[in-house]
């Protein structure tokens, strides 16, 4: 049996439990078998096309304090390239398209506003309380507000 090692640019699909990514494949390659782990974590499709499906942590490592560098690019990644949707929520982590490792927690988010603070503790002041309309707005800063998955976290 081949194995064949496939270089992945880009997570495709995102949601709550599982991170898919799709992976096309040389149908020189054949067709590949049916098949999946223990956890039910990879399933193969026909011979020009892969489905992975990587279950996602349910909750971030205890309190992140700053990205690493991989990490930043990974959620650059799924928002500019991937067009990862995000909807704000208490207990979410984001960071912004600046040339830094920042790290932001959202610690509320009410009817209107959205409560953040920073992860450092070094850098920690009194929460800072946005309008809710305008935390995501392009109009706004929040158009450089970069959602950053359990997944990136859990790397």
């Amino acid at each position: 049996m081949s194995v064949i090692h496939v270089q992945i640019p880009v997570y495709k699909y995102v949601n709550s439990n599982r991170l898919y990514i799709d992976v096309d494949i040389d149908p020189a390659l054949g067709v590949l078998d049916n098949s999946a782990d223990e956890d039910g974590c990879v399933t193969a499709v026909a011979a020009t096309h892969l489905r992975v499906a990587i279950p996602m942590p349910s909750e971030a490592p205890v309190s992140p304090t700053q990205l690493t560098e991989r990490q930043k690019l990974l959620a650059l990644s799924m928002r500019y390239y991937s067009g990862l949707k995000w909807a704000p929520k208490a207990g979410d982590y984001y960071t912004t398209c600046r040339d830094d490792l920042e790290l932001y927690r959202i610690i509320d988010v009410t009817d209107t506003e959205v409560v953040t603070i920073y992860c450092n503790p070094a850098m920690q002041a009194a929460p800072a309380k946005w309008p809710k309309g305008e935390f995501l707005s392009p109009e706004t800063f929040g158009a450089f507000r970069v959602y950053v998955h359990p997944c990136v976290l859990g790397l």
